[in-house]
């Protein structure tokens, strides 16, 4: 990879890697530089992870990318990821390390991550693998978009993220997300969620995605969501990111997904 590509990857930054609901938070709270990781893996779909070395939070922000690393993830077999730029699918986030083999769930329910940096330091994390999750139904009311599905029995299922969009010629008009924790049930059942669009009269259609997650990913969706909060606001006290990594800040997990469009 060329240094000259670099620079122009810092106007991307805030569009890299993490989730498509949250943006990457400007600052962390450590006292000595760290690495920053985002891995989110999806049955299916190939391989994909960000990985940037960034400054404690008293220091100006500084992204790079150059630094090539050994990545290894560990599934029914290791493969390695290839250090470049690299877009998934469907999909405008920039990473800079991929893999074209997709992911395929076979005789495991878990996956982990092996990291030698350049200057040999070890970043580890492991993840469960969530089982898939349906939409049951979804319909639109006045400006209301309502989804059902089923939770699960079992607590470390029951974390989901739950988006709604309204589209109008490929544009989003509006756009919103749930964090949903329904970790305190104890037996599968037909639950409902609604999100107001106040856009809805003049979409064309409503796009309803369902992510079923896990806990790591929930705290630290909901963390990052503090940070940046934080950040935009004139609290001056850093918001810790609560990821899963050992050695780096940041977040390696695995999600399944589910997603239906109602026309208007």
């Amino acid at each position: 990879m060329k240094h000259r590509y670099y620079p122009i990857l810092l106007l991307y930054f805030f569009q890299v890697a993490c989730m498509p609901e949250e943006d990457l938070p400007i600052r962390h709270t450590g006292e000595t530089p760290e690495y920053f990781i985002e891995c989110y893996c999806q049955p299916g779909r190939p391989f994909a992870l960000s990985a940037t070395s960034v400054l404690p939070v008293s220091e100006d922000l500084q992204i790079d990318f150059s630094k090539e690393m050994k990545v290894t993830i560990h599934a029914d077999k290791a493969i390695s990821l290839i250090h470049t730029l690299y877009t998934l699918p469907g999909s405008e986030f920039i990473y800079n390390y991929g893999s074209p083999e997709k992911f395929e769930v076979r005789y495991i329910d878990s996956l982990f991550l092996d990291i030698t940096t350049i200057d040999n330091k070890s970043i580890t994390a492991s993840t469960s693998i969530p089982p898939a999750v349906s939409i049951y139904n979804c319909q639109v009311a006045g400006n209301e978009a309502i989804i059902r599905f089923y939770i699960s029995e079992k607590a470390d299922e029951n974390y989901y993220i739950y988006t709604a969009e309204a589209v109008h010629a490929d544009s989003i008009l509006n756009k919103e997300v749930c964090y949903l924790d329904y970790s305190e049930f104890q037996q599968e059942g037909l639950t409902e969620k609604s999100v107001i669009l106040p856009d809805i009269g003049q979409a064309e259609e409503i796009i309803f995605t369902l992510k079923r997650i896990t806990k790591a990913n929930y705290d630290y969706q909901v963390s990052l969501n503090a940070a940046n909060t934080a950040n935009q606001s004139s609290i001056t006290t850093p918001v810790p990111l609560k990821g899963n990594l050992q050695g780096a800040l940041g977040i390696f997990t695995c999600y399944t997904e589910d997603k239906q469009t109602v026309p208007l």
